[in-house]
C-alpha cells in the first residue's frame, strides 16, 4: 500500500496512486465531543497536572482562575479564587483576581471588598486596584 505524502502543508493529502483524500489536520484529531480536552483551553490544560500534584498549590488555582476568567467563565473562576483564599487566605492576587471577577459579572459590592481586602494585604497592589475601583464605584 502506497505511503501518502502531504504537499505544502494543505489539508488535504494526494496519495502516489493519484487519488485525493482529506489530511488529518491537529483541529481534526485533537479532541472530540466525547473526549475531556475538547473543551480545555491550552491556558486551563496547563493548571491541571499543578493541582494533581498539590491541591493546595494556591498559584495554580489563581492561575487556572484566570484562564477561566478570560474565558468568560466567571463562576468557574470565582469558585477557583475562592479555593485559593480558603487554602491560603493572605493570597492578595487571588481576592484581586476574584474582585476582577465580581465586576465582570456586575457585582460591584463583592467587587470593591475584595479590593479592598486585597490592598489591606498587599498595599503594592493599590494602583491598580484604585484604578478598578474607581470603574466599580456606583
Amino acid at each position: 500500500m502506497p505511503k501518502a505524502t502531504a504537499i505544502a502543508r494543505l489539508p488535504i493529502m494526494i496519495k502516489r496512486s493519484g487519488s485525493i483524500q482529506t489530511a488529518r489536520t491537529p483541529s481534526t484529531t485533537a479532541a472530540t465531543p466525547t473526549t475531556p480536552r475538547a473543551t480545555v483551553t491550552a491556558p486551563l490544560r496547563t493548571t491541571i497536572r499543578p493541582i494533581r500534584l498539590d491541591p493546595n498549590n494556591v498559584n495554580a488555582f489563581n492561575n487556572r482562575g484566570n484562564a477561566y476568567n478570560a474565558k468568560g467563565d466567571r463562576d468557574r473562576a470565582i469558585a477557583d479564587y475562592d479555593r485559593a483564599i480558603q487554602i491560603n487566605p493572605n493570597y492578595a492576587n487571588a481576592r484581586y483576581s476574584r474582585g476582577n471577577a465580581h465586576y465582570a459579572k456586575g457585582d460591584r459590592d463583592r467587587a470593591m471588598a475584595d479590593y479592598d481586602r486585597a490592598i489591606q494585604i498587599n498595599p503594592a497592589l493599590d494602583t491598580a486596584v484604585v484604578q478598578q475601583r474607581r470603574n466599580a464605584a456606583p
